[in-house]
């Protein structure tokens, strides 16, 4: 039922932008403050503490001339290990960062 609420409650896009000096995209490791800050806001829309404690693996998924697909697997407040998808782009001189996905990964770890 955890898991049920959780997809629900993360299936909503969550964006994020600053201001950039030029008009390249971001690579996926460059937008922790973003994530943190979404996962922040989630936090008090939701009450479910999503406040990230650790960052195990960041890997791009794909580019193209617009946009930077990237995966993350996290550590929050809640879930010891938070799997997300989000998307990179530049518009107007300024990045956007938007996770697109988000799963709680279940395991025995998860479990002890």
């Amino acid at each position: 039922m955890k898991k049920t609420i959780t997809l629900f409650i993360l299936s909503i896009p969550f964006f994020s932008h600053a201001s950039l000096t030029s008009q390249d995209i971001p690579k996926c490791e460059e937008v922790g403050d973003s994530i943190e800050q979404i996962l922040d806001n989630r936090t008090k829309e939701t009450g479910i503490d999503f406040s990230l404690k650790d960052v195990f693996v960041i890997k791009e998924k794909g580019q193209d001339k617009d946009s930077r697909s990237c995966y993350a697997l996290l550590r929050t407040e809640t879930y010891n290990k938070l799997e997300i998808l989000y998307s990179v782009w530049v518009e107007n001189r300024r990045y956007f960062v938007e996770i697109t996905d988000a799963n709680p990964i279940i395991d025995a770890e998860t479990m002890a």
